[in-house]
């Protein structure tokens, strides 16, 4: 058994130094003095953001773009806290008159909140973002810049959770967050995009509308890798373009029970992918960790040493990653998390299937 794990685990570093190339490779676009005839709607569902909204608007003010080339819409996705009182007080206070305010009606969910947004969107360049991220003052400057130069009809961009040295679960979610980041644009910038953020998604409206006409997902939360594999089944052109100039920032889940619950409803999603790359890569990643794990209980030694090359490799990954948007890793724990990584990956697959994950109070269905 042993031989068939190493083979496994050969594979998989294989794999690993593939996506350091592509991380490594990405080229940077340059901007043309056309940008200014880009307008973007800026669309961003939420649901109890009462402690987000204020910094959020305030953020949207900052933007050093003519308000006339840009507009945000808000959809609520039935909140039960003060957040559009807070919402509305400062529309009114920081004179935003290019931000609506929409409600689901009858309809709630991530999805259908997005669906709204898209439909109601008056420009044809769409970015989508959640309202507990940050990003910079020329973010959307930046993204003008950007589709000015590539003109691609959807983009994957970076999403970055802060590193910080308390809680423990704040820093594994960083760790785990920039680990996905890390295989999303390596993957994507190897011309095959399997995964992308809802945090930070730029699109054009005729894209999202034709995939929505060839999907047959049912998933009530948020619907980003179904509409990114729906995009390329429609040969749309995707790219991958990793700069902290198209930077978002998120903050990590306050409790460990909501980011358990958070990655379970992204595992919980699986079921419903058939994208055959994006298959390949988790059956790859889910052989290799419950290998390392019969590998512990078979020969706990050789666990360490084979585990501990597994995360070094890693590790490159992770650093080529935060390079490229201007973050780094100081913390031992980094190696830890290879360590840990394993249960936690398959603990995490397991969960999803037996229980019904909750997002602000309300169970999602798959």
């Amino acid at each position: 058994m042993i031989p068939s794990i190493l083979l496994l685990l050969g594979t998989y570093i294989l794999f690993l130094f593939w996506l350091i190339k592509g991380v490594t490779e990405e080229d940077v676009p340059i901007s043309s003095n056309n940008a200014l005839e880009v307008r973007i709607s800026l669309i961003v569902p939420f649901r109890d953001e009462e402690k987000n909204a204020k910094e959020f608007l305030e953020k949207i003010k900052k933007q050093r773009i003519d308000p006339n080339f840009f507009e945000v819409i808000l959809i609520d996705d039935h909140s039960t806290d003060n957040t559009l009182s807070i919402i509305n007080a400062y529309i009114h206070k920081l004179n935003l008159t290019n931000i609506s305010v929409l409600n689901l009606g009858d309809s709630t969910g991530k999805k259908n909140a997005v669906n709204l947004g898209v439909q109601n969107a008056q420009y044809e360049l769409i970015v989508q973002t959640d309202m507990d991220c940050q990003f910079g003052n020329d973010y959307l400057a930046n993204l003008q810049n950007l589709h000015d130069a590539k003109k691609a009809d959807l983009y994957i961009l970076p999403v970055f959770i802060p590193f910080s040295s308390d809680p423990f679960s704040a820093i594994f979610q960083s760790i785990e967050f920039s680990a996905l980041q890390a295989v999303a644009f390596g993957m994507a910038l190897n011309r095959h995009p399997i995964l992308c953020s809802a945090a930070n998604l730029l699109y054009k409206k005729d894209v999202f509308e034709k995939s929505l006409q060839i999907r047959t997902d049912d998933v009530t939360s948020g619907d980003d890798i179904f509409f990114l594999h729906a995009a390329k089944k429609l040969n749309f052109n995707v790219v991958a373009v990793l700069s902290p100039k198209y930077l978002v920032e998120t903050q990590p889940k306050p409790s460990l029970m909501e980011f358990i619950d958070q990655r379970a409803r992204w595992a919980g999603k699986n079921r419903k992918v058939k994208d055959p790359n994006y298959l390949l890569v988790m059956a790859l990643v889910g052989m290799v960790n419950v290998s390392l794990i019969l590998l512990a209980f078979l020969h706990f030694k050789f666990f360490l040493v084979v585990a501990l090359f597994k995360t070094i490799v890693e590790r490159m990954l992770l650093n080529q990653f935060t390079f490229r948007i201007d973050k780094s890793y100081s913390s031992p724990l980094v190696l830890l998390f290879g360590f840990f990584y394993p249960f936690y990956i398959i603990g995490i697959g397991i969960y999803s299937q037996v229980t019904s994950p909750k997002w602000k109070n309300r169970s999602v269905e798959f």
